[in-house]
Parts: structure tokens; C-alpha cells; sequence
């Protein structure tokens, strides 16, 4: 079996085609030095590489090189990856010796499934509304009724008038997310990222701080149970207001681990609903600012 190539956002099980296949893990410094990086960004990612590296021991290989092709040089035999999302990425996979490049994972869509809607469109528009609708229908997300007379769940495709309440004044006042807990593989990052910065090989802004996200699927899965459990029944009347004193009101934050490929979002749509949900509270019109 065929070493599996894993970039930073491709951390999840979902792409390896076994469980105990070997992996290659490059921490590339020059990626992180092409354009000024968030000190917590740079910290979420090599943290979740490590950890990685770490949940898979004597099955991964971790090589911290300079650049991705010294580092797939180090590596050695043949490899394969799942097509990586940047451009960049994916030509220099494509590029290398030795390197077989498969189809995308960690999307609900495939390039060619995408492909082929485009192109029946025909002159018609191409709009994420009707993509949307196609992908609901295709993957069975929130559909109801018999196979052959499947609708859109609730009789409506679209709800977002009604989803744009202003914010109660006290607050949705939900559970908190649950914390993440640091380890040694973090202190380690932070006494790493400390060093780049003094060296001036990696120029970070912002300011360092406690990490706040997933880089774990242990702690991924938790977070996306938290959420379906205490914070989704909440989210859609007031899910584009915003208030000063609550930076998250019912939103779920689960976008940096479905960006470090710890989630599927076809797995987070899927997720059972919780079993009761609390009456949606209703609340006098008044201004209100909105993300938009």
C-alpha cells in the first residue's frame, strides 16, 4: 500500500483508504513564510499536523523541511494524495516524481459531479441557490417524504426570511462550546512559532493567546456534539444578528476544523438532530446590525 501524502487540511480518517495505511506529514516553514500569518492561525495548524503526527505514531512520517518538495524528496518511494485545494498545491503534487494524485475528499460534491451540473445547465444561471437544491436532492439532506416524491423538509427550500430576527437584549444566553485543553505538543508550537518570529523567518501578526479550536477528530467530534446538542435548536431567527458582548450566539465554529479536514460536512449535515428543541422565542422588532 501506497504511502498517503496528507496536507494540513486533510487530517481527518476520511482520507486515508485504511486505517493503518502510512502517512506522510510535511511541515513546510516556507509556507509559512511567503505572506504575513495570524500567530493563531500558524498555532492551529502546525498543532493539528503534530497531533496528527503524534494519534498515528510509527504510521506517520513527520518531515519538517524547508519546503514541501525537499520534504517529499526526504520521503522517498511512491506516494499518493488526494488532490490538494490550492492550485499551488496541486500542480507541485502533480509535478513531483512518484506522486499520484486521486480525486478530492472532504467535499459533499466531486469535481466531476460538479462538472456535469454545470454543464446541463445549459444558458440557464449558475447560482449557489440551485446548486444548493441540487446537492440537498442529490445527497438526501434535509428532504422529506417517499424516494420518488422527495421535498425540501418543512414544504420550503429557502427560510431565510424568517431567519433574520433582531438579537434578544439579554442574550440567547446557550451553553458554552466546550474548552479545548492544551498539551505539551502545543507548548512546543508556541516555543517554535517564538523562535521563527525572533529569527525573522516567518512573519506572524496578531497576538498570541490560548488556543480556542479543534485540532484533534476527538475534539472536533465533541465540538460538532455540543453544538447539534445545545446550541442548533437556537440557530436560525436571529442566525445573522450580532450582538457586542456574544461573539458566537447559536453559530456552531466548527469552520476550522472542517478546514483542517478533521469533519466531512456531508457527516456534520448528517448528524442526528437533537431530540427535543425548545420553542423558538420570539422578540419585538428593533434595529439591529447584521452580518451580512
Amino acid at each position: 500500500m501506497n504511502r498517503r501524502w496528507l496536507f494540513a487540511d486533510q487530517l481527518g480518517p476520511h482520507f486515508l483508504d485504511q486505517a493503518d495505511q502510512p502517512v506522510l506529514l510535511v511541515e513546510s516553514r516556507r509556507a509559512f513564510a511567503r505572506r504575513p500569518v495570524h500567530r493563531r492561525r500558524a498555532h492551529l495548524v502546525l498543532s493539528a499536523l503534530r497531533h496528527r503526527a503524534a494519534e498515528l505514531g510509527d504510521q506517520a512520517l513527520l518531515v519538517q523541511a524547508d519546503t514541501y518538495r525537499e520534504g517529499r524528496a526526504k520521503a522517498g518511494g511512491e506516494l499518493t494524495v488526494c488532490a490538494p485545494t490550492s492550485w499551488a498545491a496541486r500542480r507541485l503534487a502533480e509535478a513531483l516524481p512518484g506522486v499520484t494524485v486521486l480525486p478530492a475528499r472532504g467535499f459533499g460534491t466531486g469535481e466531476q459531479e460538479f462538472a456535469d451540473w454545470a454543464a446541463g445547465r445549459g444558458r440557464r444561471r449558475l447560482v449557489l441557490e440551485d446548486f444548493y437544491r441540487d446537492a440537498r436532492q442529490r445527497l438526501g439532506i434535509l428532504m422529506d417524504g417517499p424516494e420518488n416524491e422527495r421535498g425540501p423538509a418543512g414544504g420550503r427550500w429557502n427560510f431565510d426570511a424568517d431567519n433574520r430576527e433582531p438579537p434578544p437584549a439579554d442574550g440567547l444566553r446557550l451553553k458554552s462550546r466546550p474548552a479545548v485543553t492544551e498539551d505539551e505538543v502545543d507548548a512546543h508550537v508556541r516555543r517554535d512559532l517564538d523562535a521563527w518570529q525572533r529569527s525573522g523567518d516567518v512573519r506572524l501578526t496578531g497576538e498570541d493567546g490560548p488556543r480556542e479550536f479543534p485540532v484533534t477528530r476527538a475534539e472536533a467530534l465533541a465540538a460538532l456534539r455540543a453544538f447539534v446538542r445545545d446550541r442548533l435548536p437556537a440557530f436560525g431567527p436571529q442566525q445573522d444578528a450580532m450582538l457586542a458582548a456574544d461573539p458566537e450566539m447559536a453559530h456552531s465554529l466548527l469552520s476550522p476544523a472542517l478546514n483542517l479536514g478533521l469533519l466531512d460536512p456531508v457527516e456534520c449535515a448528517q448528524r442526528p438532530k437533537p431530540p427535543t428543541a425548545p420553542a423558538r422565542r420570539r422578540w419585538p422588532a428593533r434595529k439591529a446590525s447584521s452580518a451580512s
